[in-house]
C-alpha cells in the first residue's frame, strides 16, 4: 500500500489506492484507455489518477465505477485512511492545521 505524501502547505491524501488498481488492471490485461472508457472519463484523467497527482476532486461515484469495472469491492480500491462523507458531514470535519 502507498505511503502518504505530504506537502509543506497541507497534507495530501490518496483516496484510491492506485497501486491496487494498476495491479488489477495488469492482471486483467487492460490498458488505461479501456479502463477510462469503463469508468467514463478521458484516458488523460485516468492516467492522472493512476499517478495520484489529481485525486482531490474524485467523487464517490468514480470510486464505485472503478470498483465495478474491476469487479471488486469498494473497500479494495479505497486507501486505508479514506473516509467518504456527505455534504453536511464534510462541513463538520475539523481542518488540519
Amino acid at each position: 500500500m502507498k505511503t502518504q505524501k505530504t506537502s509543506e502547505k497541507e497534507p495530501f491524501y490518496d483516496f484510491i489506492d492506485m497501486e491496487t488498481v494498476a495491479f488489477l488492471m495488469k492482471k486483467n490485461r487492460w490498458d488505461v484507455k479501456y479502463m477510462a472508457e469503463k469508468v467514463g472519463v478521458t484516458p488523460a484523467t485516468f492516467r492522472r489518477w493512476l499517478k495520484s497527482t489529481s485525486q482531490g476532486y474524485l467523487s464517490a461515484d468514480a470510486v464505485v465505477k472503478i470498483a465495478w469495472a474491476l469487479k471488486t469491492t469498494i473497500f479494495t480500491v479505497l486507501s486505508y485512511n479514506c473516509k467518504i462523507v456527505r455534504g453536511k458531514e464534510k462541513a463538520q470535519i475539523p481542518k488540519e492545521k
